[in-house]
């Protein structure tokens, strides 16, 4: 049996975290092993759960996704971190990668290639869609 790719979804909008929980719940290689709801929350849960994978928000209040990533970081948490945001910005996804991101996806293409962003950061690939 293939070991799943576990995932920790980081975002302030309980809306956004349950549509990202149901659309990888879909995808049988992908478990979800929690939520963060700040970045403090995501830096504290990344740091107990250590996921494969963090889906971070750059948008929250208490620790913005960029200052959350940096932190992960600092404190030698493993994930790979995939930022999300609602803006196509150069620039974000600049400040994302320099926090130490391995990849940047507008929200809009979530359904289309957040799967296909998790298996690569997974597997060492950078993943950027920035504009």
């Amino acid at each position: 049996m293939t070991k799943k790719l576990t995932v920790l979804i980081c975002d302030d909008l309980p809306s956004f975290r349950g549509f990202v929980r149901t659309l990888l719940a879909r995808i049988p290689s992908l478990h979800v092993v929690g939520e963060a709801v700040d970045g403090r929350d995501a830096v504290d849960r990344a740091a107990e759960l250590h996921p494969d994978v963090v889906l971070m928000d750059i948008e929250m209040p208490q620790m913005n996704g960029i200052q959350a990533t940096r932190r992960l970081k600092e404190v030698g948490v493993a994930s790979k971190v995939l930022m999300l945001s609602l803006y196509k910005d150069k620039e974000l996804a600049k400040y994302a990668e320099e926090a130490g991101a391995d990849g940047y996806l507008p929200k809009e293409y979530a359904v289309s290639h957040l799967s296909r962003a998790i298996e690569a950061v997974c597997n060492g690939q950078k993943y950027w869609v920035a504009a």
